[in-house]
């Protein structure tokens, strides 16, 4: 084969793109979403036709792809505990918003009136006779259905504003999953077969989209053709993409959402949490809410029908309405106090036994078998342990997602140390063959002068 200048320039070639990896790496080493490069090389075998000795020497090195340096298993263990922190962050915050509503830590809370409600018949029954005390009572009433209709409107203006963010985030997700379809044509029209920076932008894409649902990535041999599904939904084919649409139904006041013509359901990420707190969370509030200001308005009603005001008026509601949304005081007790039934036996005023048992409901276990302040504790005391898990998750799968991501970055992130000591091990290499082709040169001109 005698003396080839190839060898050398091959290793010159290879020394150039090795330098050009080693300076992409440095130039993108605070970018997250990047995945370290690396040139593979490879040896350039002998072409036919050679024997003997030179049949066994080398041709010089190829750089044969750039392969980008990733662990499939942390970026779906990263992907995944997104999701997580994307769901219970959600729920916390939504959360976190209905406690304030209920603001059981402050001044006028339902429990405090609630409390005052009973304490103030309890009052009246010993002062039947007087005015002062019976408009207490019908204070203390109109106060508490006061608060709980003021809850049931923030409770509505809550699930408008969750709506809103659902609303958002189906936006959201559609255009990511748009942004991800864009990257597979991309990919479908570039020449290389493994574009490395189309392939990381399509990561970020993912990344940011497992942080709303959790997606499953379905790669094929080529890679604009990858798919994305969210259990039996297809969101994205290679260039398709399937938008997820919203859907209310208003008779169970709940948000269906549908994609790829099934039903989309994801299980963890931001959106799954919103739809999760909209429909489960928020509901089961309100129908306890409800439960404990119906059977509250048919025990009062029940024991003030039955009772006679001073000027014998009987028969009377105490309490209009029939839930949470349309519990209010009897206004003909506002300003008729007189008509406030506190007596059992009609012309009797001196007799208190209707308010003695109104204020005796206080100790009476008539809503599931709890008496209504206990009742009530237990719902708000549900509503803050809920809160508080969804905090505590937040921070467990924070601190794994840390872990995960900080093991992911030292297997593709750029460590700039390292990268300064491929270039100067790089440079040496250049020199190296640089310096074999002058070699090679001086000894074809010493070859050549003999003749």
């Amino acid at each position: 084969m005698g003396l080839d200048f190839n060898i050398s320039l091959t290793g010159l070639n290879a020394g150039e793109k090795m330098i050009s990896v080693a300076q992409n790496n440095i130039a993108n080493a605070s970018n997250t979403s990047y995945a370290r490069q690396r040139a593979e090389l490879n040896a350039v075998s002998i072409g036919q036709g050679n024997s003997g000795v030179n049949s066994q020497l080398g041709s010089g090195v190829l750089v044969e792809q750039i392969s980008r340096i990733r662990d499939e298993l942390f970026i779906q263990q990263s992907r995944s505990e997104g999701g997580e922190i994307g769901y219970y962050s959600s729920t916390k915050d939504i959360l976190s918003n209905i406690e304030t509503i209920f603001n059981e830590t402050g001044d006028n809370s339902v429990s405090d009136l609630l409390q005052n409600f009973f304490n103030s018949f309890e009052e009246a029954s010993k002062f039947p006779e007087q005015s002062s005390y019976r408009l207490s009572a019908v204070y203390a009433g109109k106060m508490l259905s006061d608060k709980i209709r003021g809850i049931t409107y923030q409770l509505d203006e809550a699930k408008l504003q969750t709506d809103n963010k659902l609303s958002v985030q189906v936006t959201q997700v559609n255009e990511l999953v748009q942004k991800i379809a864009n990257v597979n044509k991309k990919i479908g029209n570039a020449l290389s077969e493994n574009p490395n920076g189309l392939l990381d932008e399509r990561d970020k894409y993912l990344d940011e989209l497992s942080s709303y649902v959790d997606i499953q990535v379905v790669h094929s041999t080529n890679p604009k053709d990858m798919a994305i599904k969210v259990g039996n939904a297809t969101l994205v084919a290679g260039i398709n993409t399937y938008d997820i649409k919203p859907m209310y139904v208003k008779e169970k006041d709940q948000w269906v959402l549908g994609a790829s013509d099934v039903e989309f359901k994801p299980k963890s990420g931001s959106l799954a949490g919103v739809l999760d707190v909209r429909n489960n969370y928020v509901a089961t509030y309100e129908g306890d809410l409800n439960k404990l200001v119906s059977s509250l308005i048919n025990e009062v009603n029940t024991i003030h029908k039955s009772g006679f005001g001073i000027d014998s008026t009987t028969g009377l509601n105490f309490f209009n309405g029939s839930d949470s949304r349309t519990i209010n005081i009897n206004s003909i007790l506002e300003s008729n106090p007189e008509k406030l039934a506190l007596s059992s036996e009609n012309g009797v005023i001196g007799n208190s036994n209707i308010a003695t048992d109104i204020a005796d409901l206080k100790s009476k276990s008539f809503i599931d078998s709890r008496p209504p302040l206990n009742y009530y504790q237990e719902y708000t005391s549900r509503l803050a342990m809920d809160l508080n898990s969804a905090k505590e998750n937040v921070e467990i799968h924070t601190d794994i997602q840390k872990s995960l991501e900080s093991q992911r970055q030292e297997v593709q992130g750029v460590n700039i140390d390292e990268e300064m000591s491929d270039l100067l091990m790089i440079q040496k290499y250049y020199q190296a063959n640089a310096k074999t082709l002058s070699t090679t040169k001086e000894m074809l001109e010493q070859l050549f002068s003999i003749f």
